[in-house]
């Protein structure tokens, strides 16, 4: 035992804590909290004040054959630019 605090350990435990209250506000918790870990991102991004908004663009899950691979290539050079333009602003 290495008893030194554990920051992260606790921050999560808090943001979880919290996606189970938002959960109560929902018609259906249980079916909200069963979701997958974008249910997750929502409530983070709820408690941070920013509005999630999809960009519209192909995402692999990694699940797909190599085929598949150009879209995510795309994908982050899309990113990559978008970066760049912002830190020149």
């Amino acid at each position: 035992m290495l008893a030194v605090p554990m920051p992260v350990t606790a921050a999560t435990r808090e943001v979880l804590q919290s996606h189970f209250g938002v959960a109560t506000l929902k018609p259906d918790p249980e079916a909200y909290v069963q979701k997958d870990f974008a249910a997750l991102l929502e409530t983070l991004a709820l408690f941070a004040g920013v509005k999630l908004e999809s960009e519209n663009v192909a995402m692999s899950d990694g699940l797909e054959p190599e085929a598949a691979a150009p879209a995510l290539r795309d994908f982050q050079q899309t990113a990559a630019v978008r970066r760049r333009s912002k830190e020149t602003t």
